[in-house]
């Protein structure tokens, strides 16, 4: 229900915001009241309140995505650098002078599958490989820090 109420929130605020139009229309007719006046200040404040609740929301999802977007920075520093890393360790042990053809092409083979786990690392990259990541870097974190508190990595 939340999840359809949040996918839909322009539609179903521009809905509500026409019955409350409608209805306080009628009760002005009701009341005696100049109906299109009554209506057209409604319709006033419906549309200020609706374009400010917009703004929030887009503002929080720009909130949102924002700290996503670190998060997968994050994620992929720590997933691909390392790997980066023995690339170009493999590169530089295939150009020294010692370097066997043998030698020269089993470094070659493990680049191509170093940059084929980058790929795949990239290619799954999703909600689920995020929330995994952060999940066992929370673990971590909270195992460092009970530890701590029980002195055994104290300084």
């Amino acid at each position: 229900m939340g999840r359809f109420v949040l996918n839909h929130l322009e539609l179903l605020l521009t809905g509500l915001g026409l019955i409350v139009i409608l209805v306080i229309g009628s009760l002005a007719s009701r009341w005696g009241a100049n109906v299109w006046q009554v209506t057209a200040i409604t319709a006033i404040v419906v549309g200020v309140l609706h374009g400010v609740l917009f703004w929030l929301v887009r503002q929080r999802q720009r909130q949102v995505r924002q700290k996503a977007i670190q998060q997968v920075r994050e994620m992929l520093k720590d997933l691909v650098k390392n790997r980066l890393q023995s690339i170009k360790m493999m590169v530089y042990l295939a150009q020294s002078p010692q370097a066997t053809p043998d030698k020269v092409a089993a470094r070659l083979e493990q680049v191509q599958d170093l940059v084929a786990d980058i790929s795949a690392v990239i290619d799954h990259i999703s909600e689920e490989s995020l929330r995994q990541w952060r999940h066992y870097y929370q673990a971590v974190i909270e195992n460092i820090e009970a530890r701590e508190a029980k002195g055994k990595y104290h300084a």
